[in-house]
């Protein structure tokens, strides 16, 4: 499957944030179009034989026709015996934000990592949104956003530099910030 329309783009940079060695939420497996296929054989997994099957296919197929996996391809994720240093999570902090800025939509669903949307939060939020100790900025620069969490979030980028900054950021669906960063989630103090 893919590269598709576009409408549905893997992106590399979006990925965990590795703060220590060892840990990981993301483990490699699969690259490229066989993303898609390992997603197809789970959801036939879970679905069962027959019918359920088969609607796994269509949808998979529908789902294929709209995803591109270009920037999938290789080694995508950290390896576990590694972690994001301050120059590697710069450079895919650059590649993210250029991919938001020049993708053609107006809106864009992202789904990623609890510690990728801190980071973005501790680097890029205006600081006219942060306050005091109860608004959406400063919880989630220093808790993690709940599993499946979502948070509304608003980039404008300077016309001249093209610099991305959050200028509003609100939870959504009820969702909440839990678990206090520990002391070894320091992001980008990892080897290169």
């Amino acid at each position: 499957g893919g590269p598709g329309d576009g409408s549905v783009v893997l992106l590399r940079s979006a990925r965990e944030i590795k703060s220590t060695v060892g840990s990981n939420d993301v483990v490699g497996i699969e690259q490229g179009g066989g993303i898609l296929d390992r997603c197809a054989a789970k959801l036939r997994d879970v679905l069962g034989p027959a019918e359920e099957a088969r609607v796994a296919d269509d949808a998979m197929d529908a789902f294929a026709a709209r995803c591109d996996v270009n920037d999938a391809i290789g080694q995508w994720w950290t390896a576990q015996s590694d972690t994001d240093g301050a120059v590697a999570l710069a450079a895919r902090f650059d590649d993210f934000f250029d991919a938001l800025r020049f993708d053609p939509h107006e809106s864009v669903l992202l789904v990623g990592h609890s510690l990728f949307l801190r980071e973005i939060m501790r680097r890029f939020a205006s600081p006219s949104l942060s306050g005091d100790a109860n608004d959406v900025v400063t919880k989630l620069r220093e808790y993690k956003l709940q599993n499946c969490g979502c948070v509304g979030v608003d980039v404008a980028f300077d016309e001249n530099l093209g610099t991305p900054t959050v200028v509003d950021a609100r939870m959504m669906f009820g969702s909440a910030c839990v678990g206090k960063a520990s002391k070894y989630e320091a992001i980008g103090a990892g080897a290169e």
